[in-house]
């Protein structure tokens, strides 16, 4: 809750009087957290803090407002992404900025659309129920014409991990056939049952209970074998999930963006699931769904399919992985860039991944086990000279790191090529900005080995991805080193 100069006033008030800060948050009807922050805090740190946050923002100021004069209804969460997406070195905390937004909309007269809130539905356990539903949204081209797009939607009601599909054309049973396929495909199986409407493509008829499906549909649902659950016509509350995913589709994907093609709306919309709609805080579960989804992917059935889809294509995500089927896939940084499209091949449980541009071979790896899970890049070499080699690719232009680079060598001579090839597989998962920023640390300290690097990496990102990618004597070896870095 935002602390305002006159109740940061009368904080101090409260304080002087002897008033604990638990009664002063109960009779200034804030937090407690709030309070607490503030309660030891001089006028100027409130005026300061507020100012700083202003200040950042106001350097992308005529982006937004460009956004919002092109769509004054486009939501905060969209506006939020497309800085993300436009500025990679973006940062700022979601609640000024919301607080930002809201001050530049009442400021400069743009409108904002609240819809209505909806009931949450009794908890299910995991890999039990899935939600579908359909929707339309008219989009602009880059000739300013319009063009309604098709799009079918998928939740898992327990760990609300989403898909998206868009199509040219209204959904045919067949359509719609292949994308729950797809849907099956990138969830890495099926629930034991799915809510639908009693929309056309599914449904012929229902009187009073007596359901005639659509012979194509139902002879596929027998087929997969999952249970249907059909909502009551204008019921829409019922499978609230899904609706409020198709509007969170059309207000924080749709809204603002210019239509150049199906398949380039359909790789866009991968990277917008696996960054935002699945990557971002659920206010619902009070998680991230991709987290909860790890509880929920093991449970999930696997699913015949009907025929094998000749090529999937994906994005390269800012950690240089793609999503496949539930699992996040490292590619090597010498051959990939951000955003860049590559196409993957599956092959008698083996993945191929090509540069989708020239068709070139960039990595090859066991397909994983379960979905959910992360798979590291592994260099297949062990020669020197091919390490360095690597590195030079990954670092020329780089002075400082060809510095750290030649230091690692005279530090650890003897174990030099093992130092190499593990700062080549923390190049793999790390950003490049995290990379140099570890690199300068340990020129900087004259602590110029693989153990120090780690070490830095964990204490500036977390533990998260280096417990995946490290054995576990390195890696607490490293955690430790993390927490005297952090106290130095």
């Amino acid at each position: 809750m935002k602390v305002t100069l006159e109740n940061f006033r009368k904080i101090q008030e409260y304080k002087k009087l002897g008033l604990s800060q638990k009664k002063t948050a109960t009779n200034l009807s804030l937090t407690l957290t709030s309070v607490r922050k503030w309660w030891d805090s001089t006028e100027d740190d409130l005026l300061n803090a507020e100012n700083t946050r202003a200040e950042y923002l106001d350097n992308y100021k005529e982006f937004m407002l460009s956004q919002l004069h092109t769509c004054p209804q486009i939501k905060v969460t969209n506006l939020f992404f497309k800085l993300k997406e436009t500025f990679p070195d973006f940062e700022c905390s979601r609640t000024p900025f919301y607080r930002y937004v809201q001050k530049l909309r009442y400021d400069y007269g743009y409108d904002h659309y609240t819809g209505r809130q909806t009931k949450p539905r009794k908890p299910l356990p995991p890999g039990y129920e899935a939600q579908v539903d359909f929707g339309q949204f008219k989009m602009k081209d880059m000739y300013g014409r319009l063009t309604r797009v098709y799009f079918f939607c998928m939740v898992l009601s327990y760990s609300r991990m989403h898909f998206v599909y868009f199509h040219p054309e209204p959904f045919t049973t067949e359509t719609a056939i292949r994308a729950h396929e797809y849907a099956f495909r990138y969830f890495g199986g099926r629930t034991q049952t799915i809510m639908y409407d009693q929309d056309r493509v599914f449904v012929v008829s229902e009187n009073l209970g007596n359901i005639i499906f659509v012979p194509e549909f139902e002879e596929y649902v027998n087929t997969v074998g999952y249970s249907i659950v059909l909502c009551r016509p204008r019921d829409p509350q019922t499978k609230g999930k899904v609706e409020s995913f198709v509007k969170y589709v059309k207000e924080s994907f749709l809204e603002g963006r210019t239509y150049a093609g199906i398949d380039s709306l359909n790789s866009a919309a991968l990277n917008w699931l696996d960054v935002e709609a699945n990557g971002s805080y659920n206010y619902s579960t009070k998680r991230i769904p991709r987290e909860v989804f790890m509880e929920e992917a093991p449970v999930l059935v696997k699913v015949p399919f009907r025929g094998s889809i000749a090529n999937d294509f994906r994005n390269v995500s800012p950690n240089y992985c793609v999503t496949y089927q539930g699992s996040r896939y490292l590619l090597p940084k010498d051959k990939v860039h951000v955003k860049e499209v590559v196409r993957i091949e599956e092959d008698d449980g083996e993945l191929t991944f090509y540069r989708a541009a020239d068709n070139v071979v960039v990595h090859t790896t066991k397909k994983a086990e379960a979905p959910g899970l992360d798979i590291p890049f592994k260099e297949e070499t062990r020669d020197e000279a091919v390490s360095l080699e690597i590195l030079k690719r990954m670092y020329g232009d780089n002075e400082t790191a060809m510095e750290y680079i030649a230091r690692v060598g005279t530090t650890v001579r003897r174990y030099r090529n093992t130092h190499y090839r593990w700062v080549i597989k923390l190049s793999r998962v790390y950003t490049e900005d995290q990379m140099e920023e570890a690199i300068e640390h340990c020129v900087k300290t004259d602590n110029c080995t693989a153990y120090e690097l780690a070490a830095y990496l964990i204490y500036k990102t977390g533990e998260a991805m280096s417990r995946v990618n490290m054995k576990s004597s390195l890696f607490y070896q490293c955690r430790h080193r993390a927490k005297e870095i952090g106290g130095e």
